[in-house]
C-alpha cells in the first residue's frame, strides 16, 4: 500500500534550496505519480536572490507564487481542489447606509 493512496496530494515546503525538489523527484520515481514542480529557471529574481538574500526574497517568491496561480498550472487547480469550501452566497440588493 502506497501512502499516496491514503494521501493524492502532497506538497512540500520549505526555504530556497534546502532540497524540495530533490525530494519531490525521488518521491516521483520511487511511487507512480505525477510530479510538478515549480519552474525555477524562469524565475529572473533567483540570481540576485543568492547575491542577496534579503534584498530579494520578496520578489523571488512572489515570482513562485504568480506563477502557481497562473491559471494554465495544475497546481493551483488542484490546490483549489483541495482547500476551497463549499460556497453560498447570496445579493442583498438596495441597503442605504
Amino acid at each position: 500500500m502506497s501512502i499516496f493512496n491514503r494521501f493524492p496530494y502532497i506538497v512540500i515546503e520549505g526555504p530556497i534550496g534546502c532540497g524540495k525538489t530533490t525530494l519531490a523527484q525521488i518521491l516521483a520515481d520511487k511511487f507512480p505519480v505525477d510530479y510538478l514542480s515549480e519552474k525555477a529557471e524562469t524565475n529572473p529574481f533567483l540570481p540576485r536572490f543568492y547575491q542577496d538574500a534579503q534584498r530579494y526574497a520578496l520578489p523571488t517568491q512572489l515570482f513562485f507564487l504568480f506563477q502557481l496561480c497562473s491559471l494554465k498550472n495544475p497546481v493551483l487547480l488542484i490546490i483549489l481542489k483541495i482547500i476551497t469550501p463549499p460556497l453560498c452566497s447570496c445579493k442583498i440588493k438596495n441597503i442605504d447606509v
